[in-house]
């Protein structure tokens, strides 16, 4: 289930993370393999949409056998703790609900989205 975390990591003037703080902000909710993971390994890109950016990130698999956690993972940024959009207040008046619908959607018949680890 996904759970509200602090993660101490102020993004820089332009927005765009660091492959350092990508990889902390994952390790605080994937504490296995991500912490021990070298920054400079990480695929990542930071894209901006409409409303929040979003930052793609692939990493190595650093275990001999299967890994337990995944190798690939979707991070959103939100820009406030309010919803952006209007449309979609009385879907999720608060980011932290729209979390948690993006994450009982994807548990659902219909939802083939990304599992959520956590928020922050």
């Amino acid at each position: 289930m996904a759970t509200l975390k602090s993660v101490p990591v102020r993004l820089p003037a332009d927005k765009v993370p660091t492959k350092r703080m990508v990889r902390d902000i994952i390790g605080a909710f994937l504490t296995q393999e991500w912490p021990s993971v070298d920054p400079d390994s990480l695929q990542m890109s930071h894209r901006v949409n409409f409303a929040n950016a979003h930052c793609p990130v692939e990493r190595p698999n650093i275990t001999d056998g299967a890994s337990v956690e995944p190798l690939k993972v979707f991070i959103k940024f939100h820009e406030k703790a309010e919803v952006n959009i209007e449309i979609f207040k009385h879907l999720a008046p608060r980011k932290e609900q729209e979390a948690l619908l993006c994450h009982e959607f994807g548990q659902s018949e219909l939802g083939h989205g990304a599992k959520v680890h956590g928020f922050l």
